[in-house]
């Protein structure tokens, strides 16, 4: 009996999701049409853990039947290597229904933003119509365009941007982009309510997030 009681206190000691999609930690190296290496995370403190919490917040914010649907794994990596470069994440594979997170060893806590950034590639894949499309054109006030990565953190909250329809710098990079950016700071908890905030003064921005929630509001519990 004391040996069941332990085994149930440590059973419930680590986070759980009552959802079917597998979580990773680390996995080998990709060949098909991306090249992506995660190596794995440490094991050691509450790494993991933190990480899982975090996970599950993502998971729980959609109707058990649509995100067990759309995605199977989340991979979650110590460093995330997406065609030699080493600036991304998160990424996706659309053909696997699998995200891709970077955590390093704990100094990236924002997991539950990057989950819903990168699923909402796979969410726009699928339900981003023509419509929509036509739709969040008339909203965008710039031409999408590459550039070289820096922090974005820095862009976020600019008036400029968000008066031409984009959150951030990133969201100008290409429409995927833009929609998954408004996607990560819309649902995520800890940014929602300063994105909401901005609605109200800049249209474009707010035109674009009505077209999102259109998408992704039959979706959520």
């Amino acid at each position: 009996m004391k040996l069941l009681i332990a085994v149930l206190f440590l059973f419930l000691m680590v986070p759980q999701t009552a959802h079917a999609i597998e979580v990773v930690w680390g996995t080998k190296l990709y060949k098909a049409t991306n090249e992506i290496v995660c190596t794995e995370p440490v094991k050691f403190g509450n790494v993991r853990d933190e990480a899982m919490i975090r996970i599950n917040r993502f998971i729980n914010l959609y109707k058990k039947d649509f995100i067990e649907s759309e995605l199977n794994t989340i991979y979650v990596c110590r460093d995330l290597i997406y065609h030699n470069e080493y600036w991304a994440r998160g990424t996706y594979l659309r053909d696997k229904k699998a995200v891709f997170i970077e955590i390093e060893d704990g100094d990236h806590m924002d997991v539950e933003f990057v989950l819903h950034h990168e699923f909402s590639s796979l969410v726009y894949h699928k339900y981003f119509s023509r419509e929509h499309t036509a739709q969040w054109v008339k909203n965008t006030n710039y031409d999408y365009r590459w550039y070289t990565m820096t922090d974005d953190a820095e862009t976020w909250g600019d008036h400029q941007l968000m008066s031409n329809g984009a959150i951030c710098k990133y969201a100008t990079t290409d429409l995927e982009n833009d929609f998954n950016s408004i996607a990560g700071f819309y649902l995520t908890t800890y940014t929602k309510e300063q994105f909401i905030s901005y609605l109200f003064y800049y249209p474009r921005l707010r035109n674009k997030t009505d077209i999102l929630v259109e998408i992704f509001k039959p979706f959520l519990r």
